[in-house]
């Protein structure tokens, strides 16, 4: 069975034990219809969900379903396909199911909701640009150390602890994102520690903080990987975290010309890392490139979303492959700029 036939499937059996009426409709169509899972997924769609929720007595309830992760389900055909399907439920004005679909904004997830029908019926919460998330961090930020006092039988000179400057370079660093702060709960509260001690390791960096930080360094190190020549990623990633922030206020053109430029690469190519970074990073200004495909974006200005992820990209013993050497940068850069110049003078 396909990814999308288990959707349909878990789809129903979560109807069947959360919505009144709906488990007899579905049990009675699965003994009418043995063979239904061998059905195409369009098929155990109206037969599954459609047709027994269009039964249901008026007025019909309006369940929510979450799907979390949609980034993390293999494959972008399977992805699609799921949008598809939750596409077709959402248009049948009788289906009064409403979806909120969890995901980093990868590229081709972003590609399916500019599209019909997904983007007349899709509202979009973008938690760390329009969500002010910053409060709500520090209200988890200052519960969750407030467990781990009351479960510790330490004596706390410290009082409040953490102090609030501790509480929001906590929260700033973690950019709108609450796996940060999860990650830093978790770390400082594991075992048979003392609290104090590790909130200082995520404090001060240190080459302890490789520990602090394994589940938040699996996404960065996941995200990066779908790229498939890292060699490369590394090398814009180099230059990125060079300009951080003031590429585009020096520079005047495209952000991946100049990447381009400096790396001495192809243009697409760096557009290509630069949409395989999508999630980590903020773009403005974008602009389709004369002479190269609509789908691939020169960006006007690229920085990164979250600090989080240049203290990962900085820190060899958390990125390894991924490390960036920003003294080893400087000096690559500094050549190719006097390469450039020498060649432009010649021109």
């Amino acid at each position: 069975m396909q990814s999308e036939g288990v959707l349909v499937f878990y789809l129903a059996y979560q109807l069947a034990i959360n919505v009144a009426g709906m488990r007899e409709h579905i049990n009675q169509t699965m003994e009418d219809n043995p063979a239904l899972p061998m059905k195409s997924a369009a098929v155990q769609l109206q037969q599954l969900i459609t047709e027994p929720f269009a039964r249901l007595p008026i007025p019909r309830p309006s369940p929510v379903i979450i799907i979390d992760g949609l980034d993390e389900c293999e494959g972008s055909e399977a992805q699609h396909d799921i949008l598809s399907l939750i596409s077709q439920v959402s248009t049948i004005p009788e289906i009064t199911i409403r979806f909120i679909i969890a995901s980093r904004p990868e590229y081709q997830i972003t590609y399916m909701f500019n599209k019909e029908p997904v983007l007349k019926m899709a509202r979009r919460l973008v938690l760390d640009e329009d969500y002010e998330s910053l409060s709500d961090i520090m209200m988890y930020l200052r519960d969750g150390f407030t467990q781990i006092q009351a479960r510790s039988d330490m004596n706390w000179s410290q009082d409040p602890w953490p102090s609030d400057s501790q509480l929001s370079k906590v929260a700033w660093r973690a950019s709108g994102q609450f796996i940060y702060a999860a990650t830093v709960l978790k770390f400082v509260g594991s075992g048979f520690c003392d609290p104090v001690a590790h909130l200082d390791i995520i404090l001060r960096p240190s080459p302890k903080q490789a520990a602090a930080f394994s589940e938040l360094d699996r996404l960065y190190t996941q995200i990066l990987s779908v790229y498939p020549d890292p060699g490369f990623l590394k090398s814009v990633l180099g230059v990125m975290t060079l300009f951080q922030g003031e590429l585009m206020c020096a520079i005047p053109g495209t952000y991946s010309s100049f990447v381009a430029d400096i790396l001495g690469a192809g243009e697409a190519k760096v557009c290509m890392v630069l949409r395989a970074l999508q999630s980590l990073t903020d773009v403005e200004g974008a602009a389709t490139a004369p002479g190269i495909a609509s789908t691939v974006r020169l960006f006007q200005d690229v920085n990164f979303s979250h600090i989080s992820f240049v203290d990962f990209l900085m820190d060899e013993a958390r990125s390894r492959q991924y490390f960036v050497d920003l003294n080893a940068f400087q000096g690559q850069v500094l050549r190719r700029a006097f390469d450039l110049v020498i060649e432009s003078v010649r021109r």
